[in-house]
């Protein structure tokens, strides 16, 4: 049985089962040294080593994927250290957080966080996850990467590095779940989809950042697509105007990520030269092939 304090009575009495609002530090109130290579984990200080090779360069080609398609309003960082509870404050590869700073002159908590996975074990991988699900990041990714040995002894010991799955960790299912190669993240911090193979795969990671660049009208990107058709419709001249100009649209379906059909290239095939005019600007309006 609870009875309300009198009005004299200065105690403080909560109902059972009232939800109790966590307080978090900020996340640049830091328990370790910045640009040392500490973070704490519970309580306890840790040494953290620099990468090897694996994973420094899949941390390096993360970066660059993701620099290109952060929005208008975010920032995006490697390795910041984050205060992410009272006793825990550790970094992770890559991030991407809204710019500037709070009212309080703190900066954002990243709402996007990736992970390198190589020599890591999956249970620090876990416990870090749900620290940053906790303190309020939104989303948090892992990209497995390991090493197939292929000679064992001597100094000719080799390797291939094999980078994946994508992995993005469920809140609700308390576990990573693999993304598709094909599918794509879309996220408010992000300008344009991310293509998850640009997370795994070099030449995706370029292709990625090429379409990022044309939707966010760089000026030198779209300058070098317009080169790209000038040319085409330059070499059409040469080879027949015709020709020239199928070849331009087909890089520029490339460029936006556009499947050709067997179908779609039968009736790119029929269209004359006049008709092969039209069609550039249309894919570009409807970034889809979508003629009508």
């Amino acid at each position: 049985m609870y009875l309300v304090p009198g009005a004299r009575s200065s105690a403080r009495v909560e109902l059972p089962g009232a939800p109790c609002k966590v307080e978090f530090p900020s996340p640049d109130e830091h328990l370790v040294e910045p640009e040392t290579y500490q973070e704490m984990i519970d309580g306890q200080v840790i040494q953290v080593a620099p990468s090897e090779p694996p994973h420094a360069d899949r941390q390096f080609d993360i970066a660059y994927a993701l620099r290109a398609h952060v929005a208008d309003g975010y920032v995006g960082s490697t390795e910041l250290l984050t205060r992410v509870s009272e006793h825990t404050d550790f970094a992770t590869d890559a991030c991407i957080r809204k710019a500037g700073t709070d009212a309080d002159g703190h900066r954002y908590l990243e709402e996007l966080s990736v992970e390198v996975k190589h020599k890591q074990s999956e249970a620090s991988l876990k416990k870090r996850a749900r620290y940053l699900i906790e303190r309020g990041v939104r989303r948090v990714f892992a990209i497995y990467v390991h090493e197939q040995i292929q000679h064992h002894d001597g100094p000719d010991r080799t390797g291939r590095v094999i980078v994946g799955p994508v992995k993005e960790w469920s809140p609700n299912d308390d576990c990573w779940l693999s993304l598709a190669d094909d599918s794509y993240i879309e996220d408010p911090c992000l300008r344009t989809p991310l293509k998850v193979r640009a997370l795994t795969e070099a030449i995706e990671a370029d292709n990625a950042v090429a379409r990022a660049l044309i939707g966010k009208g760089n000026p030198v990107a779209l300058e070098l697509k317009a080169e790209i058709y000038d040319q085409g419709e330059s070499d059409g001249y040469n080879r027949g105007k015709s020709d020239g100009l199928r070849q331009a649209i087909r890089v520029l379906c490339q460029a936006l990520d556009i499947v050709l059909t067997p179908e779609h290239r039968a009736r790119l095939d029929s269209f004359n030269a006049s008709e092969l005019q039209a069609i550039p600007d249309r894919i570009q309006k409807n970034h889809s092939w979508n003629l009508e």
